[in-house]
């Protein structure tokens, strides 16, 4: 879902400023890879709260 590229670039910012340091033996793919999965994950849990609460699931299925 998310376009790997730009999470590196914006990692390395972010980094960058408070000049954090990730340990040699991480690779920067790997990094991307976790940083992008915690996210998508972290961001389908907003949507599918988000999306019941925009539709009133629980008053349709008769559980709210």
């Amino acid at each position: 879902m998310l376009d790997w590229n730009v999470v590196e670039e914006f990692l390395d910012c972010r980094l960058k400023e408070p000049n954090i340091r990730i340990p040699r033996d991480i690779k920067k793919e790997a990094l991307v890879e976790a940083f992008c999965q915690y996210v998508e994950d972290d961001y389908y849990e907003w949507l599918k709260d988000n999306f019941k609460s925009f539709f009133g699931v629980a008053r349709l299925i008769g559980t709210g």
